[in-house]
C-alpha cells in the first residue's frame, strides 16, 4: 500500500554533524587515482586530479577521519 505526503505536512529541519575538529575545504570524491575537489558556489567548479599517491592520500585521510 502506497501511502503520499503533501508538501503542506512535511517540516523542514537541518541536522549539522561534525565528526572532526577540523574542516575540510569543499566537497571531495575519491575514485581510484583520481580525486574530485567540488566548490557549490553560485557558479560551480570542479578540478579533476590524476595521481595515485594522492588519491591513496586522500583516501587516508578521510578513513582517519572516519575512525
Amino acid at each position: 500500500m502506497e501511502k503520499s505526503i503533501s508538501e503542506d505536512n512535511l517540516v523542514g529541519f537541518k541536522k549539522i554533524v561534525r565528526y572532526s575538529k577540523g574542516s575540510f575545504p569543499g566537497d571531495v570524491a575519491i575514485f581510484r587515482n583520481q580525486v574530485v575537489i567540488l566548490n557549490w558556489e553560485e557558479s560551480p567548479t570542479a578540478t579533476l586530479i590524476t595521481n595515485s599517491n594522492l588519491a591513496e592520500q586522500y583516501k587516508d585521510f578521510f578513513l582517519d577521519l572516519w575512525k
